[in-house]
């Protein structure tokens, strides 16, 4: 027999103390409750927790429910909280460990079919910086918005720079990004939050020559990727443009301890990314 496997559930609404309709909670509920809230964006974020997003109300929804009086009757995407634990759920997880189980059709069989549809076209963005995560919070409801927006605003920003500052690797691959994604992405590197980032994969995406363009000049920022080893941007819909902006980055002495750049076999040999590659004090696998 296997060795016994322990897993853990946490649903925010049934793990932690909600408001009751005919009053408040006791004083050890309110303890408990305040203790849960901070370890949500640990819960969220962390890079090896599946987070499942069921995102899809019932077609009735509200109008055939008894809420309570002041009850959220928004729609997922339109509530604070369900925004920022999305956000929390897509800073450094690999590709298919958050998953928006709302875009399932109900014929999708096996793991892989599961996570396609529950990451492309929408399911799975880039990170926000903190900033705009701010500027989109304020257009999301919440049940207590006067308590409740200042406390995820400092919760999202405190998780953004820990989980940030703890990325070695991160898997974006096989998400369906396209160049708006890739620029999204690209003002997080250029904020320098990823300091300790070893491997950065993008692989296997839509990513354009534009998209490649804003990766390329925020790498390009000296100093926000000292560590940075193998970048992955194979399989993308890059073309001439985008590799010269890869060059032209390399070429100005960025990335200091990139070894390995995957661009795909149509782009090995490319004279001036092989130049560039190649003028460095260590040189540069292409591939």
């Amino acid at each position: 027999m296997g060795q016994a496997r322990c897993v853990g559930v946490f649903w925010d609404f049934a793990s932690l103390y909600q408001h009751p309709e005919d009053g408040t909670r006791t004083q050890e509920e309110q303890a408990l409750f305040k203790q849960g809230l901070g370890g949500l964006a640990s819960l969220y974020a962390h890079r090896f927790t599946t987070v499942f997003r069921a995102t899809r109300m019932p077609t009735d929804y509200p109008a055939a429910f008894n809420l309570p009086t002041g009850a959220n009757s928004a729609a997922y995407t339109d509530r604070g909280w369900c925004f920022t634990e999305s956000c929390w759920a897509t800073l450094t997880k690999d590709f298919d460990f958050s998953l928006d189980l709302g875009r399932l059709q109900g014929g999708e069989e096996g793991k892989k079919a599961i996570v396609d549809m529950c990451t492309k076209g929408g399911g799975r963005s880039p990170p926000l910086l903190p900033e705009e995560f701010e500027a989109v919070l304020s257009t999301k409801a919440f049940t207590n918005g006067e308590t409740d927006t200042p406390l995820v605003t400092t919760l999202y920003r405190d998780a953004f720079v820990a989980e940030c500052a703890k990325a070695t690797e991160l898997i974006y691959a096989d998400l369906g990004w396209e160049d708006a994604q890739a620029a999204q992405l690209a003002r997080v590197i250029a904020s320098g939050a990823f300091m300790n980032l070893e491997r950065l994969n993008l692989s296997n995406n839509r990513i354009g020559d534009a998209g490649v363009t804003f990766i390329a000049r925020a790498c390009g920022i000296q100093g926000v990727l000292p560590k940075l080893k193998k970048l992955y941007l194979s399989f993308n819909d890059t073309d001439d443009p985008g590799i010269a902006a890869l060059a032209d980055c390399l070429s100005g002495g960025a990335l200091p301890a990139l070894e390995s750049l995957e661009v795909g076999r149509d782009f090995v040999g490319d004279p001036k990314l092989s130049a560039a590659c190649e003028s460095r004090s260590s040189p540069i696998e292409v591939g």
